[in-house]
């Protein structure tokens, strides 16, 4: 099977899978992308995830750059399309169910359930992230700290983003090694 093909098998699987967005989904997009196809390394997967998330735009770019990364052009275009045909179809007919359906006692409990899964979801992206590039104790205690400041303090992601670069900015140009 073609690299492009595959790109675009593994995300439209990932668009079906993402109940709660595209970071849902991202330790099983760097389990593919880096563990299984060797697409790319560690260190770059995270990159990605990072510029899509400074960049403007849906969390779906992140989908995108990886096809760019994996395949080139043609990969940015398989990935576009599997990112968003299967998931837009899902949702126009399962929106169409739930509004017939959606007072249904058992719908309603599903509808419930979901929301902790989704949450765990992104937890895993997390982790797999920090096991990617998170190798020495400060850079694990910052992301302790940034993981716990979102989850009690509900900070805007932003000025975490940067704060972030500007640690790294200092320990590149101090030469502390910390990070």
């Amino acid at each position: 099977m073609s690299r492009t093909l595959a790109i675009l098998g593994w995300t439209s699987l990932w668009s079906l899978l993402s109940v709660g967005g595209n970071m849902t989904v991202l330790a099983d997009m760097q389990r593919i992308a880096v563990d299984g196809a060797h697409w790319m390394s560690g260190p770059d997967f995270v990159t990605l995830v990072a510029l899509s998330r400074v960049a403007p735009g849906p969390n779906g770019t992140v989908v995108i750059l990886l096809g760019l990364r994996a395949g080139g052009f043609a990969g940015a275009g398989a990935a576009a399309l599997g990112s968003l045909l299967p998931s837009s179809l899902l949702a126009y007919h399962g929106g169409g169910w739930l509004d017939r359906h959606g007072a249904v006692p058992w719908v309603r409990a599903l509808r419930q359930a979901l929301a902790p899964v989704a949450a765990g979801l992104v937890l895993a992206a997390g982790y797999a992230l920090c096991r990617a590039v998170d190798h020495r104790w400060a850079a694990l205690v910052l992301t302790g700290l940034g993981t716990a400041a979102v989850v009690w303090g509900r900070p805007n992601p932003l000025w975490l983003i940067a704060a972030g670069a500007a640690l790294g900015i200092l320990d590149g140009q101090g030469g502390f090694g910390l990070l």
